[in-house]
């Protein structure tokens, strides 16, 4: 692998710091679990704690504001039916979920995944993801 590539997947961001990333991207208004998608808000629970034996239930959520900064993300979500996004964060066992595809994958990434292997044998897409980071 590149130098560049390690630069890119080894900074691993704290949840803090994954919040600000998105802020600095997109703007976004903190909203309460009542303001947000009953439905997906009890998935996104669910894929949080079904796996950990500690369940801190410690969310922050977040409504993706629309404006010329959020449409390539509400373009996206438009194409499955969503039209509020959110990023949901379990910010003890540092996690994150959004219900817009794109979104999903560009926290992945800068939560510190390895885009190659989320997408491997696809060193195009990887380099097209790299490419909207910057």
């Amino acid at each position: 692998m590149s130098n560049r590539h390690e630069e890119f997947v080894c900074p691993k961001r704290t949840p803090p710091e994954l919040i600000e990333k998105l802020k600095q991207t997109v703007a976004v208004e903190e909203i309460t679990e009542e303001e947000a998608d009953p439905i997906y808000l009890r998935i996104t629970r669910y894929n949080f704690y079904h796996s950990w034996s500690e369940k801190p239930d410690t969310l922050q959520i977040f409504r993706v504001l629309q404006d010329h900064k959020s449409k390539i993300y509400y373009d996206d979500a438009a194409q499955i039916g969503i039209t509020d996004i959110v990023a949901i964060f379990e910010t003890e066992l540092g996690l994150v979920e959004s219900n817009c595809p794109l979104l999903q994958t560009h926290l992945l990434i800068w939560r510190g995944i390895d885009a190659c292997e989320c997408y491997a044998g696809s060193e195009e897409l990887t380099a097209y993801l790299m490419y909207l980071d910057t």
